[in-house]
């Protein structure tokens, strides 16, 4: 039986396609080395994440109805044709059908002589999609990494060289606010992965009233270097795609974690310090990330965030 690649991945690039058309003339966008494209790529996991699933024209003022009609429309048309010729061809030969899959505005019931709907489906295509393990990789077409707090290292980590160095009173070091990228944009991907965790700490007053720690995740479509500053031109296109915020108060009401004093050559004060891991977990066409307490101590997840990926493969990916 024919087949066709139409799957939901290609909504993306209508809509990619759309706000290209849309914004070819606003040339006052292009600012600072800004290109079309990276600008339109950024919009696209919001599309994936809440538009595509949540078809709102009220939430987005400036769309028309017609928009989601150019956008799925083709798409549509074309997996009704598919699947009107692969039920032909099973009716032809007095092919039994067993898998009926729902199908959503693909065909009228008027355009239906028959009152038995028999839908025929790729059945390699469910069993790829469910082997996960034994999936193909993927090329990421964009970085993702966590923004850091690194103590600076102008010696090990080139990107420190001309980041501006911030003294935290509390324990008296110098640190720099860099992304980590662990998931770098032109390198393969598998859809059962979890990267190596970041060890990560936060510090507090010894009178803070709540430990709150909060972990930005950033994606960019350029950037494939970590250690450098958020700052940099290397990460300019850097945007946050998700947070956690974290509530540690309990280590400290808890007596599970005691003060602790600087270094006798630094300018610090006696504090709090919560340590716990960062760890980021593909999982087919998603990215599950979390906080979770160090290895020793069991591993035990204190927060966590999830969300779609989908955008940073190329169309036709499982």
């Amino acid at each position: 039986m024919l087949g066709d690649n139409c799957g939901s991945s290609y909504l993306n690039d209508g809509y990619k396609d759309m706000l290209l058309n849309r914004l070819q003339d606003e040339d006052y966008l292009l600012k600072n080395g800004e290109t079309l494209e990276a600008i339109v790529n950024r919009l696209i996991p919001d599309f994936e994440n809440e538009y595509k699933r949540r078809v709102n024209v009220m939430k987005l003022p400036g769309h028309r109805v017609s928009d989601y009609e150019d956008i799925s429309g083709p798409l549509l048309t074309r997996i009704s044709a598919l699947l009107e010729n692969q039920i032909e061809q099973a009716v032809a030969k007095d092919l039994v059908v067993k898998v009926c899959v729902k199908i959503i505005r693909c065909m009228k019931l008027t355009e239906c002589s028959k009152k038995v709907f028999l839908v025929a489906v790729a059945s390699g295509a469910v069993l790829r999609a469910l082997d996960k393990k034994n999936g193909p990789e993927r090329i990421s077409q964009s970085s993702y990494g966590f923004l850091r707090r690194e103590p600076w290292q102008p010696k090990v980590y080139p990107g420190h060289e001309r980041a501006k160095a911030k003294e935290s009173e509390l324990d008296g070091e110098k640190y720099v606010a860099t992304i980590d990228y662990f998931m770098i944009k032109g390198k393969p991907v598998r859809p059962d992965h979890q990267f190596p965790s970041f060890p990560t700490y936060h510090t507090f007053a010894i009178d803070a009233e709540r430990f709150l720690c909060e972990e930005l995740l950033y994606v960019s479509d350029t950037a494939t270097e970590s250690h450098c500053s958020r700052r940099n031109i290397k990460n300019a296109d850097a945007q946050i795609t998700g947070r956690i915020i974290v509530d540690m108060t309990f280590l400290r009401d808890k007596n599970i974690i005691k003060p602790v004093f600087p270094e006798e050559v630094s300018s610090g004060m006696k504090h709090y310090r919560v340590d716990y891991e960062l760890v980021a977990i593909v999982e087919g066409r998603a990215l599950r990330y979390e906080a979770r307490s160090l290895a020793g101590e069991g591993g035990k997840v204190w927060g966590n965030g999830r969300f779609s990926i989908a955008a940073a493969f190329r169309e036709g990916t499982a």
